[in-house]
């Protein structure tokens, strides 16, 4: 690894969790970049302890691959101290209202701009839900780079609005082909270290939040506990087919007043009791 001594740190939102921790890894061990990590404090977050002792575990374990420090101090906000922004917050709601995104995002828009200065990255990735709002407004951050960043002029004012101020290096990577660069490029064990869930129990994912089902759902689940995903698994094909039958009760009357039509019947033939 040659260390670009004279490059300045990557600046990066930094979790503790598979995406951010990859792209962290990879710069450092990889691309010889030093690391300047951002951490935003949710203090309602079970998870908060968790994710502090894993940056920890792997800030260590990438410094003693690496042979130096890799990492400049980390920056933390707490989300209470975020400045206010009417308009990041009113963009993100309109965003919500069109697919469901998480509120950390609104929660980075704000400290980002008040952070100022270069962009700082952001790990959304193929698999994430924020990915629909952003993929076709994306466009090389520099010319000849592989980052994307949102552009402006070209984007709705509330996709700029919420997701302009960060660039996406990862954007185009799923998590089982960052599992396969991370093997080819000798850092599976930093990954290991990771953690996502937000509701541990007794130390280990929960199997029950939304970030252990999203892990499933990625490809991800011998990440969880086997009793535990089993469970999940359990839990999320009942609540499928109760989706299913809530919208299938709902169509039923309309199929049944479109049958009685063409038979030349009442609509609510049947209905009665």
């Amino acid at each position: 690894m040659n260390l670009q001594e004279h490059s300045e740190p990557i600046r990066i939102f930094w979790t503790g969790g598979w995406d951010s921790t990859y792209r962290v890894a990879y710069a450092a061990l990889v691309l010889g970049q030093r690391i300047e990590p951002f951490y935003l404090i949710d203090p309602g977050r079970g998870s908060l302890h968790m994710e502090v002792r894993a940056m920890q575990a792997i800030r260590r374990c990438i410094n003693d691959k690496a042979g130096m420090e890799m990492f400049a101090p980390m920056r933390f906000c707490s989300v209470d101290d975020l400045p206010a922004d009417a308009r990041i917050c009113d963009a993100f709601t309109r965003l919500c209202d069109k697919a469901f995104i998480g509120i950390q995002y609104q929660w980075l828009a704000r400290w980002a701009g008040h952070l100022g200065g270069r962009r700082i990255e952001l790990t959304i990735h193929v698999d994430d839900r924020a990915y629909e709002h952003i993929a076709p407004y994306l466009v090389p951050d520099a010319p000849q780079a592989k980052d994307r960043r949102v552009t402006g002029p070209e984007s709705p004012a509330d996709v700029a609005a919420v997701f302009g101020r960060f660039s996406y290096p990862i954007v185009d990577l799923s998590k089982r082909r960052m599992a396969a660069q991370a093997e080819q490029h000798g850092f599976a064990d930093v990954m290991d270290l990771t953690w996502f869930c937000h509701l541990p129990r007794r130390g280990r994912p929960c199997g029950r939040c939304n970030p252990c089902r999203y892990t499933l759902d990625e490809g991800m689940g011998h990440r969880i506990p086997p009793l535990r995903r089993l469970m999940a698994r359990l839990l999320l094909t009942v609540a499928r087919r109760l989706q299913w039958f809530v919208l299938l009760r709902r169509r039923i009357p309309g199929l049944r007043a479109r049958a009685n039509r063409r038979c030349g019947w009442p609509a609510n033939e049947g209905n009665t009791r």
